[in-house]
């Protein structure tokens, strides 16, 4: 009985490390998918100087859908070098990084890394009002593979006498899908059935398949000698 004890006790004491250790792994899943990357925007008026222009903040990089952009309104400066850039008809540039940071990294990655560049008419943003989309192309682990904006207006009035300062933006973080898979499956099941046709194929001999039709031609040979000889014989008792 003490040993069986024991034996009871000890189970008994691996079951709680073992339910433990699933509960600390658990735990450390959701704090990890808590986390919240974010992406800085940055936009330039004649494509050389960017400074930052907001923050975009997403909850999980494999079903971003809780995006929050944070971004600050123009300066009179900014609203003033946008308003020339619609009328010399140049772009607007945003350019953000190709990689989000989060939160458990031990140093910024972003430090050095390249940039993925979009654009549209500044003249377009100003005629919406500083209303725009912009769309960030992920591959779902972090790294940015595009960026692009659209505006509600399709074209330009050419007339610029009031730039608004205050965006009004959406910003969608799209993760890439993946492209259709080949059908080995079905593939193969093919095969096998051409394969297997193939097998069962007419295995008879030349004579086996085409006798008939060399019967024939041998009756139709005899026939033409038979007439031969008949023809020759009539000229003769002539």
């Amino acid at each position: 009985p003490r040993i069986a004890n024991k034996m009871a006790a000890r189970g008994r004491i691996l079951l709680l490390i073992a339910l433990s250790t699933v509960s600390c792994l658990a735990a450390k899943r959701d704090v990890q998918a808590a986390l919240t990357a974010t992406l800085d925007i940055e936009h330039s008026f004649d494509s050389q100087t960017f400074t930052k222009r907001g923050t975009v903040s997403v909850q999980s990089l494999r079903s971003p859908q809780n995006v929050k952009f944070e971004q600050t309104p123009l300066t009179e400066e900014e609203a003033s070098k946008l308003q020339v850039s619609a009328r010399d008809s140049s772009n607007y540039h945003i350019r953000v990084h190709t990689r989000f940071s989060t939160p458990d990294q031990t140093e910024d990655q972003t430090d050095g890394s390249e940039y993925v560049y979009g654009f549209t008419k500044a003249c377009l943003l100003i005629e919406s009002k500083l209303a725009d989309h912009i769309t960030i192309h992920t591959d779902g682990t972090g790294n940015v593979i595009g960026v692009s904006m659209t505006t509600p207006a399709a074209q330009c009035s050419g007339h610029y006498k009031h730039v608004p300062t205050s965006f009004t933006s959406t910003v969608q973080v799209q993760g890439s899908e993946p492209g259709a898979s080949p059908d080995v499956e079905g593939f193969q099941q093919k095969l096998a059935e051409k394969k297997e046709a193939e097998s069962q194929q007419d295995n008879r001999s030349f004579l086996q398949k085409y006798w008939m039709y060399i019967l024939i031609g041998a009756l139709a040979l005899m026939m033409v000698n038979s007439a031969g000889q008949a023809s020759q014989s009539g000229g003769a008792a002539s």
